[in-house]
């Protein structure tokens, strides 16, 4: 699908339960499309995509980030769990016990073999029926999503800022 400033295409994965959006920005726009990109506007993007059969350029990459999410944690109110005061007696009868660190890991690899996210495997999954003809070739950064189709839930998010390498 065509947008102000962008392309957006969306694969299936893992039997059409998930799928990955790719925005790519027109030459110049990435700054602007990126800072656009709130709840609505995924949703937005999200909507106006259509089936089409698709010639589709896509570079090989993957990311792996750890991210410690103790702060996000105890910012919702989730503190005494990181504190000497923290009881986890209902899970165990050691006292004293409290959270240390909690870290957040994600992978997400994508070839010619399909995509790998965390600990599943996707594939690319092709219209049997011929939709209408589009092209795209990303060959420019680009930001994506990889999303759960019948929630809607993002994921996982990323960029390519130099899909050449």
């Amino acid at each position: 699908m065509n947008g102000d400033g962008y392309q957006a295409v969306s694969l299936e994965h893992d039997g059409g339960m998930l799928r990955m959006i790719f925005i790519v920005p027109d030459e110049g726009l990435f700054e602007t499309v990126q800072s656009s990109l709130d709840a609505n506007a995924v949703a937005q993007i999200r909507d106006a995509l259509r089936n089409h059969e698709l010639d589709l350029a896509l570079p090989k990459f993957g990311f792996t980030a750890s991210l410690s999410v103790e702060p996000k944690l105890t910012e919702l109110g989730m503190v005494r769990a990181f504190t000497d005061a923290a009881d986890f007696s209902g899970i165990s009868n050691q006292r004293r016990l409290h959270i240390d660190e909690a870290v957040h890991q994600a992978f997400v690899s994508i070839d010619e073999l399909g995509t790998e996210a965390g600990a599943a495997t996707g594939v690319v999954i092709t219209q049997v029926s011929v939709p209408p003809r589009a092209e795209l070739y990303i060959d420019r950064p680009f930001i994506f999503f990889v999303e759960d189709r019948q929630t809607g839930l993002v994921l996982f998010i990323g960029r390519v800022l130099d899909p050449s390498r």
